[in-house]
């Protein structure tokens, strides 16, 4: 619940950033070189495609997109038609500490203009110049025209996620783009399950498997095999 609030409130930030701008038809895998290396979740959205599947054509989506995307959670706004979110997930609190979203575009209006549209100011951090927004979010410029934006609005983060030199995010994360093909699926979420279970915690709750009371099944095997995940 929590990180679908999150994708929300970024969603309506995003749709006032980029309104009428044209958007790139975006490579999933070179938008994951903004991705901090400390993300362990990661989702790509390929609007595009979404909105071209049968269901999406016979509920006419489309149309509707762009008349209620504010009041609708998940919703996207109309100009977006390719996207990556990451976030950091401590799993044994379900909180996320920090959300970024990653947006291409042919072109971007200017900062000042994006803090006037949103009621907000820009701000340098780390020697960026960055849109705050009451929303509750940061905005900046990357290279290569692209928008980057950080929630909750945390100046910390931003300006660790600046001074990151990308490119460093986990491998398992980076490779799930390469599903992202014009004949693969129009989303995936992948989340880092690397060094997240602990063995121990692991053979307490072996203990109550009723497949496993009396048998001949060696535990120590399957609790390192579990904790491979």
């Amino acid at each position: 619940m929590k990180l679908r609030t999150a994708l929300q409130a970024a969603t309506l930030v995003i749709g006032t950033y980029l309104c009428g701008v044209a958007l790139v038809y975006g490579d999933f895998t070179q938008m994951t070189s903004r991705v901090p290396k400390d993300a362990n979740v990661i989702m790509y959205m390929d609007v595009e495609r979404v909105l071209a599947s049968p269901m999406a054509v016979k509920e006419n989506w489309k149309s509707k997109q762009a008349a209620d995307y504010h009041t609708r959670p998940f919703s996207v706004p109309p100009a977006v038609t390719k996207f990556v979110r990451a976030a950091v997930l401590n799993v044994d609190t379900n909180h996320s500490e920090w959300q970024i979203a990653v947006l291409e575009a042919k072109s971007i209006p200017p900062l000042e203009t994006i803090a006037k549209n949103e009621k907000g100011y820009v701000d340098t951090v780390a020697g960026t110049k960055a849109v705050w927004s009451p929303r509750g979010a940061y905005a900046i410029q990357l290279p290569g025209n692209t928008v980057g934006l950080m929630f909750p609005a945390n100046r910390q983060y931003l300006s660790r996620w600046i001074k990151d030199k990308g490119g460093q995010s986990s491998p398992y994360l980076t490779d799930a783009a390469r599903d992202m093909t014009a004949t693969g699926p129009q989303l995936v979420l992948a989340m880092d399950l690397e060094d997240i279970v602990q063995p121990d915690a692991i053979r307490d709750r072996l203990k109550d498997v009723e497949a496993l009371k009396g048998s001949k099944v060696n535990v120590d095997s399957v609790v390192k095999t579990l904790a491979t995940i």
